[in-house]
């Protein structure tokens, strides 16, 4: 699947330790993995990586930003809690993300479910830097058995040129080779940007690859993205749809992952890029047409626009759309299915077939 989610009432330190070896992170109180994520109106591959710490050494230029921090500042590693000066510097640090912002610290950590926000699953750490009272940057690690993920780093940005982001993941790994541990998970870098690639600054990253193995990040894109495959098929349909001037505009949904979610009574669209058919914007009752990867099948559908879950209110958009893709940040729930198959011609005379009953 290109999304999945896992909801667990609790994690072992070994559970942790399959889970991120398995390619999967940290999403609020949950675990989260996915192949594919929509950023900047691209479809980017997702690819996972790690630093294994056995015998690692930071560079010198990374050991002089921790000796300037180390010799301005008091750094304390220590069991995570939260508190006001935290969620402070959250609020004013939060712009900086890309994608799904949570409003406060607390929500980032423990999500919107109010039945799992009691839950501690994660075993949490924190790196605090305080300058005399004042704490000017913090990040947050989870720890298992023998791995340790980073969630998040945090500063102020009048700091900037101490390096504090960099700073606090090099001290995360200073603290998991303290205590003997093997591996250290940063998250994830994307295809299509270079937006995550401060990461690979901290040294030999491996990467999590489509056969599901670890391997040396230099060897990176073996096989085709998943990403790729996406938009070439819709990008095939769209050609095929011309030559049947059937209009067509193709839009990237950064909401996709909510066709994921076990929803009760609602079916999200899953599709995180599809075309809109015969409209030029999106309208309550349009057409779609998607590419559903996991069964290798294309769709057409009727959709309605939903309402009542927020999450357009804690995306992070461009301002401004590309020339040849446009942005849907409604959130798209399925009316009905139309027709689907793996077999395009067969799909355009299914639907053919259907738009001439709407005539009679």
């Amino acid at each position: 699947m290109l999304v999945q989610y896992s909801f667990p009432q609790v994690i072992t330190p070994l559970m942790l330790d399959n889970y991120l070896s398995e390619g999967w992170f940290r999403s609020s109180a949950s675990m989260y993995h996915t192949k594919v994520f929509s950023l900047d109106q691209k479809l980017h591959e997702v690819i996972n990586i790690r630093l294994p710490l056995k015998n690692y050494e930071p560079k010198k230029r990374l050991r002089r930003i921790k000796r300037k921090v180390h010799e301005a500042f008091e750094v304390v590693v220590r069991p995570f809690e939260n508190s006001p000066e935290k969620e402070l510097l959250y609020k004013n640090h939060k712009h900086r993300f890309r994608g799904y912002l949570q409003e406060t610290l607390f929500s980032f950590l423990k999500g919107d479910d109010e039945e799992r926000q009691h839950l501690s699953i994660f075993d949490t750490y924190e790196v605090c830097i305080y300058d005399g009272e004042k704490l000017i940057g913090f990040s947050i690690f989870d720890v298992g058995h023998v791995s340790i993920a980073s969630i998040l780093g945090i500063f102020d940005a009048t700091y900037h040129q101490y390096s504090i982001g960099l700073f606090t993941m090099l001290q995360e790994i200073e603290y998991a080779q303290s205590i003997g541990y093997q591996y250290y998970y940063p998250g994830y870098i994307l295809s299509k940007t270079r937006v995550f690639d401060y990461k690979l600054r901290l040294g030999k990253m491996e990467y999590y690859n489509q056969l599901q193995q670890w391997q040396a990040i230099d060897e990176l894109h073996t096989l085709e993205p998943i990403s790729d495959l996406i938009e070439s098929k819709i990008e095939g349909v769209k050609q095929l749809l011309q030559a049947y001037n059937v209009p067509s505009v193709k839009m990237s949904y950064p909401l996709f992952p909510l066709g994921y979610f076990d929803f009760v009574s609602v079916n999200f669209v899953r599709g995180p890029i599809f075309l809109l058919l015969f409209e030029a914007q999106m309208t309550d009752n349009a057409l779609l047409l998607e590419y559903w990867q996991e069964e290798d099948e294309f769709v057409i559908s009727q959709i309605e626009l939903h309402e009542g879950y927020g999450y357009t209110e804690q995306l992070d958009f461009e301002e401004k759309p590309m020339e040849d893709i446009s942005y849907c940040i409604d959130i798209l729930s399925y009316n009905f299915l139309i027709t689907r198959s793996s077999n395009l011609m067969t799909l355009i005379e299914d639907f053919t077939a259907y738009l001439e009953s709407l005539q009679s």
